[in-house]
């Protein structure tokens, strides 16, 4: 009989000790310990970039010294807020954090407030979506307006903006056009880098009118689109597309295949491109070299 009491005094002992284990010292339970974790691994003022995309624009928003700061409850939950000055702060409360291996993640939903008329206009509040994903120490915010501007598409990226968006910009230069009855000089001719979400750039280089005796006109746009950015052995970064552009030769307009191959220059910050229209005019070569950029991104 002595024998069973020690062995029920023994399982007593080891259920005590299973119960005590699930709790820390103050009573702590293991669930809310990793909520307690998690909220505190993410909480820090993060500073980044963000692209803002929407139906009306063909080319992405981009701003950079952007930030999301998310603040720990100590209660588990954490604040985040991000903001920008055009589109308006984005701010969820007592958002759960939840973890999936290496990264942690916040979502939720809530309400904006956006004078889409611009300054002075009175705001209007529009419904948004945000998840925000930790990883490495990195910050990553998906938010999403359905209903302002055919769906705004808000991304913010923490850490340094890709190098490629410190070409994105208007140049503005002079172009030779070279073909088999001669060659004409253009000036104030342009070439617009802009960058994607997905972080690739198109090139978007403009040949102006010429005014002459001759009515010649411009050989019209050219363009490279989601070019992938990485840079050459000099750092650089080469373009290069094919296409059609449309031009009026006595009143009638006929498509030119043509060929353009372009070097945007990290040093200079300036952009060489080479079009080649074989069969216009028995063969037609525009130079084009910038000497002016202006630093932004165009949209349209």
């Amino acid at each position: 009989m002595k024998k069973v009491f020690s062995l029920m005094a023994l399982a007593a002992m080891a259920f005590a000790f299973t119960a005590c284990s699930s709790s820390d010292d103050d009573g702590v339970s293991k669930e809310m310990q990793e909520k307690l974790a998690a909220a505190a691994a993410v909480a820090k003022n993060y500073s980044g970039y963000t692209t803002v995309k929407f139906a009306y624009s063909a080319t992405p928003y981009t701003y950079e010294g952007e930030a999301l700061t998310i603040t720990n409850n100590n209660d588990g939950t954490v604040n985040a807020a991000f903001e920008n000055n055009l589109w308006g702060t984005f701010a969820l409360e007592n958002a759960s954090v939840v973890t999936s291996g290496s990264k942690y993640i916040i979502s939720g939903n809530d309400s904006v407030a956006m004078s889409m008329g611009g300054h002075g206009s009175s705001s209007k509040k529009y419904y948004f979506e945000e998840t925000i994903t930790v990883e490495n120490g990195v910050a990553v915010s998906n938010i999403s307006v359905p209903g302002v501007m055919g769906g705004v598409s808000i991304v913010f990226t923490s850490g340094a903006a890709p190098d490629i968006w410190s070409y994105r910009g208007l140049y503005t230069g002079a172009t030779t056009a070279k073909f088999a009855y001669g060659e004409l000089p253009y000036s104030g001719d342009s070439c617009t880098v802009t960058v994607n979400v997905d972080g690739t750039y198109n090139v978007e280089y403009v040949n102006s009118n010429y005014t002459s005796t001759m009515g010649m006109i411009g050989f019209g746009t050219f363009e490279a689109s989601s070019v992938e950015a990485t840079t050459n052995s000099d750092g650089n970064y080469e373009f290069s597309s094919t296409g059609t552009t449309s031009l009026t030769m006595s009143n009638n307009p006929t498509d030119y295949e043509y060929t353009m191959t372009g070097v945007i220059n990290a040093k200079s910050k300036s952009v060489s491109i080479t079009v080649s229209l074989p069969t216009l005019m028995q063969g037609s070569t525009l130079t084009y070299e910038s000497s002016k950029f202006t630093k932004g991104q165009p949209t349209k």
